[in-house]
């Protein structure tokens, strides 16, 4: 196989001559496309979410370069980052600052007040912006039709390539069980609304359906 700028130019079951290309064996081996993740947590660097926005920043983003590397090497060569990567990281990737596959980022996921992107602990206070008090943060606080406008408006300028929003509980939350329906209808066709004008479009946590208080 002839590849010339980053594409494919000839396939043949004989060798191709060419003087000025560079010749690779890899007898032994498997040729195929590249892989696609569609769903990753670049900065998710460790299990204790909750715990990393202790960490100094360009300690994270140094541990994400490695993480990122380490997904090239297995033969990934696009994500989509589903809530913490922003357009910087991908735009380091793209520029050759870092070694990793082509990131769709989403910024960081929105989420409601004690929802599952609400990892404070129940001890602290509610403030207008739980996500400003923090270092890292793999999500944001919104609550309402405005807020969630906002919030939408506000990841897309800064470099996401879609939305993400937890409509529901997670595993990885500690105060609101797996089960919870989270952001109202109104809420979500507002979030909706903000992709779309961007030409975009919203991931989400799956909805699961209430439980029965039997």
């Amino acid at each position: 196989m002839l590849v010339e700028g980053g594409h494919i130019r000839e396939i043949s079951d004989r060798p191709i001559k060419s003087a000025i290309a560079e010749t690779i064996d890899l007898a032994g081996g498997i040729l195929m496309p590249g892989l696609i993740d569609a769903h990753v947590h670049v900065l998710a660097v460790d299990a204790p979410l909750a715990r990393l926005s202790d960490r100094p920043v360009t300690l994270l983003t140094l541990q994400a370069a490695k993480a990122l590397e380490r997904m090239l090497q297995r033969g990934f060569t696009t994500i989509r980052d589903a809530g913490d990567a922003d357009g910087g990281l991908a735009e380091a990737v793209e520029d050759g600052l870092v070694r990793g596959p082509r990131i769709f980022p989403s910024g960081m996921a929105l989420s409601q007040t004690g929802g599952h992107g609400d990892v404070r602990p129940r001890t602290q206070s509610v403030v207008a912006c739980a996500c400003c008090e923090r270092g890292i943060a793999l999500s944001r606080i919104a609550d309402g039709v405005a807020e969630c406008r906002r919030a939408a408006r506000d990841e897309l300028r800064k470099g996401a390539t879609q939305t993400k929003i937890l409509a529901s509980g997670g595993v990885a939350s500690p105060h609101d069980p797996i089960w919870n329906l989270q952001y109202s209808e109104e809420e979500v066709r507002a979030i909706v609304e903000e992709a779309q004008a961007w030409h975009t479009y919203v991931m989400g946590m799956p909805i699961r359906p209430r439980r029965s208080a039997a």
